[in-house]
């Protein structure tokens, strides 16, 4: 492994959490805010500013389920991509023991962490589809109500008044 210099290295490497997920977490957080903050322009930001539309309620299931799918994809399309490149790298150079650049060769060795990230990602979509017909289903529950105590309201407002 080296020389006795890097012994305190090696003895902390079976104690070191999550080693390689550096990376792929930091792009997972970068993709998120930035699709977040697109998806609360068009869906919040602009119908306020266009309307006086106030759809801010829709933020916590709607909005965050809409960059749930939208960020597990472009992760899984990472983790494909980082292989096509060095494809292309092994045909352009004609043989398979050229060395990939460091950029490429990081990319490819954080595959798994991104896969799982995006299929972490795509599991909580899930949750998150299945959250809004309750949500919705709640909505009608109470509408329901609402109505049905103003028609009753109605109802012996009219027995009252024979």
């Amino acid at each position: 492994m080296g020389p006795l210099s890097l012994s305190r290295y090696i003895e902390n490497i079976p104690i070191q959490l999550f080693p390689g997920w550096k990376g792929p977490v930091l792009a997972a957080v970068a993709l998120s805010i930035f699709f977040f903050g697109y998806s609360f322009i068009r869906d919040i930001i602009h119908p306020y500013v266009q309307h006086k539309q106030s759809d801010f309620y829709k933020i916590p299931i709607e909005i965050v389920n809409h960059t749930l799918p939208t960020v597990a994809i472009t992760l899984l399309a990472l983790v494909y991509l980082a292989g096509q490149l060095a494809a292309a790298h092994q045909l352009y150079y004609g043989t398979k023991y050229k060395q990939f650049p460091h950029w490429l060769e990081g990319w490819l060795q954080s595959r798994k962490q991104l896969g799982l990230i995006s299929f972490f990602l795509a599991a909580v979509h899930v949750l998150y589809s299945l959250c809004l017909p309750l949500r919705r289903s709640e909505k009608y529950l109470l509408l329901n109500a609402a109505y049905q105590q103003v028609s009753q309201k109605r109802w012996q407002c009219k027995v009252n008044f024979i």
